[in-house]
């Protein structure tokens, strides 16, 4: 996994922004493609910002340092739990089923409470959750778990990386202050294709 660095002054950042922004889109692209070949003999296919929104989601994973104890091994799986069901949450399962992260497998998994999330690295959260969100993020305070979703109130609420739209683009927000509550390092071009937030409660406890 990829090892952060802290955020610098606003002029390399916005050097660091473009550059990363070319290669965030390279990624996106290559995932998209390789995933439309599947798509395309699907009954269902996956929508345009569903593709991107997931491939984003693919590549987060190579920008987050987690804990050293999280892995068991240097080829031990990245677990993606997904908790909720809609129609984004089975179109994540079509599209990154099989695939690798580095040297990781990719793992899905559904999970049905908080108490399940654990041993996933990553946890989307769906929006069909929206009324406990609240309390799903205060159980997950602390825990070294990237959560991601795609929910107007998600970052305020103690979430770490949300999905928007701007201009009928994919954007997505970090709460950088529940990443560093959790125990996580997420990398400077992360940091820098996104609009950095904070919630109400600061930094770490």
């Amino acid at each position: 996994m990829a090892v952060s660095n802290s955020v610098s002054s606003s002029r390399s950042t916005r050097g660091r922004g473009v550059r990363g922004l070319i290669a965030w889109v390279a990624a996106v692209a290559s995932v998209v493609t390789t995933v439309a070949q599947v798509t395309g003999q699907d009954a269902a296919p996956i929508s345009l910002e569903h593709q991107v929104k997931i491939a984003f989601l693919y590549n987060f994973a190579r920008f987050v340092e987690w804990p050293k104890a999280t892995f068991a091994g240097p080829n031990a799986p990245v677990i993606l739990g997904i908790l909720g069901s809609d129609g984004f949450c089975s179109d994540i399962e079509k599209m990154l089923q099989g695939k690798t992260v580095d040297s990781h497998p990719l793992v899905i998994r559904h999970v049905q409470s908080v108490g399940q999330v654990q041993p996933s690295q990553i946890l989307f959260i769906s929006s069909s959750v929206h009324n406990d969100l609240a309390r799903i993020l205060g159980l997950l305070s602390g825990v070294p778990v990237l959560t991601v979703g795609d929910t107007d109130s998600f970052t305020s609420l103690g979430g770490m990386i949300n999905f928007r739209m701007e201009a009928n683009k994919v954007r997505f927000d970090i709460n950088i202050d529940a990443a560093e509550r959790s125990g996580l390092k997420l990398s400077s071009k992360l940091l820098s294709v996104s609009r950095v937030v904070h919630d109400e409660r600061g930094g770490k406890d």
